[in-house]
């Protein structure tokens, strides 16, 4: 089982049924697991890691191409997908960098990240594959990890997700 330990405090978990999923199988790949790990290293006082611990030589190998990094503005809040790694645009079909997650009309990702900013802790959410290209067409679902990270001011400004899709 690749999960070591994390309490109901240290993950949101929106879904009943995603937090059996988590406490039955674990995390469903190695990289979530190894980029939580990284998420952890960078915060040694207990605080949000910092924007500048942000460092693709930093982030493990596995986990860098399922990343997506979102940029986070207040008043009003709203989210902006700033980087896609190579294989969440193979899996997606394109790129979305630069596309304003209200704009696309990405509701439950908003939830999510709203989650993230106002509990300043990790989520994790196992969604149902509803789109796909042909490649994942076999998928019935797909994993989402959020990483907070703080500003100067210590407010979220960037959410580094991970992206897992199940076999």
């Amino acid at each position: 089982m690749i999960f070591d330990g994390i309490s109901g405090t240290d993950l949101w978990v929106e879904a009943a049924e995603d937090r059996a999923y988590l406490r039955d199988h674990g995390f469903p790949a190695a990289h979530l697991s190894d980029a939580l790990a990284y998420w952890r290293h960078e915060m040694p006082d207990g605080s949000l890691p910092p924007v500048a611990s942000i460092d693709p030589l930093k982030i493990p190998r596995t986990a860098l191409p399922w990343s997506d990094l979102i940029g986070v503005v207040y008043d009003p809040l709203r989210f902006q997908i700033r980087l896609w790694g190579t294989s969440v645009v193979r899996a997606v079909g394109h790129d979305l960098k630069g596309t304003w997650l209200d704009e696309a009309d990405m509701k439950d990702g908003i939830r999510r990240l709203t989650a993230v900013v106002e509990h300043r802790i990790p989520y994790f959410a196992r969604i149902p594959l509803t789109w796909h290209v042909e490649e994942y067409r076999h998928r019935s679902h797909y994993c989402s990890l959020g990483l907070p990270f703080r500003d100067e001011t210590g407010a979220v400004s960037r959410i580094l997700c991970f992206l897992d899709f199940e076999t």
